[in-house]
């Protein structure tokens, strides 16, 4: 990937992370390889969110069912949302369900722009 797409993903996924009640967010191949470099501290948050796409993906598969294009993790207090951003990458985001209307408005926002640069 040239040095200016990554530019343009890393501003994309800092946009994201400067919405109101982010407190994680990473870009990954749907294999769970890193598309940027990670912050510290989110490698296995984004390999566990590679590998959860991926087995809803088989589950849809045998359901004879439409690939997913989000799984959505709900805990008392947080949202972990997993979403397709093409053939080429998923989005990872976790935020506080006190602002999950905004966030999940930024994450679908962004996923169009994710699918271009990487295309």
């Amino acid at each position: 990937m040239s040095l200016e797409n990554k530019k343009r993903l890393d501003a994309v996924l800092k946009d994201i992370l400067k919405t109101e009640g982010v407190e994680m967010a990473t870009i990954v191949s749907q294999d769970g390889i890193p598309v940027l470099e990670l912050a510290a501290g989110i490698e296995s948050f984004a390999a566990m969110a590679a590998v959860m796409f991926g087995t809803a993906g088989v589950m849809a598969t045998e359901a004879k069912a439409e690939p997913p294009t989000e799984v959505i993790v709900n805990t008392p207090n947080d949202r972990i949302t997993i979403a397709s951003a093409g053939p080429k990458a998923i989005l990872a985001v976790q935020y506080s369900i006190c602002e999950q209307e905004l966030v999940q408005n930024e994450i679908w926002k962004a996923i169009p722009k994710i699918k271009t640069i990487l295309e």
